[in-house]
């Protein structure tokens, strides 16, 4: 995400899909991802190594998010952003057939993780003037639609959970709201959908995707909450 781009925006560092970035206005970046992302991040990962930390969304303890915290705390006082954006698709199958291995991870990672890690982060968060959680929603996650399964209940569950978290705090300057990308150019989105010609759909990185993101992070949006927002 480009540096600058929106209303009082600092130089945010935001990472790639399958992973939730938190953000600090000094440019940190810690990452919760997938098992399967992490070994990509590591080799790819251009900024100092002491300001970024991977979370493995798999198999992270309740402990491990809250000494994630703990670090944050110690290391940058606080959390200005927090963008829920990692997520697996699981099986394309009839809920009749569907693994409940799959259906767990699934769940898990799509929806269970990003409760967890919001509510470790919430001390952090709670010292920023302007705090703002971003979850990332899906154009599955108001219409249940054959063959979804898991990847389409754990979206619904995200707009439920956004929308608690922005009426619990409503009272206070904390943001919460919700953002369905639409189709973006990814592996995910690949194996959905893999004779979709790739082509036309826009990149992870295209300003249209982009956009919501940056305003929701920004001071133009303070007093922006509980909203579900189409990026297309």
């Amino acid at each position: 995400m480009a540096p600058g781009s929106g209303a009082g925006l600092p130089s945010y560092n935001i990472s790639r899909t399958m992973s939730s970035p938190v953000v600090a206005r000094d440019r940190a970046r810690v990452v919760g991802t997938p098992r399967c992302c992490i070994a990509s991040l590591q080799r790819n990962s251009r900024i100092e190594e002491r300001r970024t930390a991977l979370l493995d969304l798999e198999t992270a303890d309740v402990e491990s998010y809250f000494n994630l915290s703990e670090t944050i705390l110690k290391n940058f006082d606080k959390i200005d952003g927090l963008v829920h954006c990692a997520g697996i698709l699981g099986d394309r199958t009839p809920i009749e057939q569907y693994k409940p291995e799959v259906w767990q991870r699934v769940m898990h990672v799509n929806l269970t993780a990003p409760f967890v890690l919001t509510q470790a982060l919430f001390p952090a968060l709670r010292l920023s003037n302007n705090p703002s959680i971003i979850f990332t929603s899906s154009d599955y996650a108001k219409n249940g639609k054959a063959f979804w399964g898991a990847y389409s209940v754990s979206k619904f569950g995200t707009e439920s959970l956004s929308q608690i978290l922005a009426n619990e705090n409503d009272h206070n300057s904390m943001r919460v709201n919700c953002i369905n990308p639409g189709p973006v150019n990814t592996k995910m989105r690949l194996a959905a959908f893999p004779a979709e010609n790739k082509e036309k759909i826009k990149s992870p990185e295209d300003k249209d995707i982009l956009a919501p993101y940056v305003y929701l992070l920004s001071d133009a949006s303070i007093n922006v909450s509980g909203k579900s927002i189409n990026a297309q």
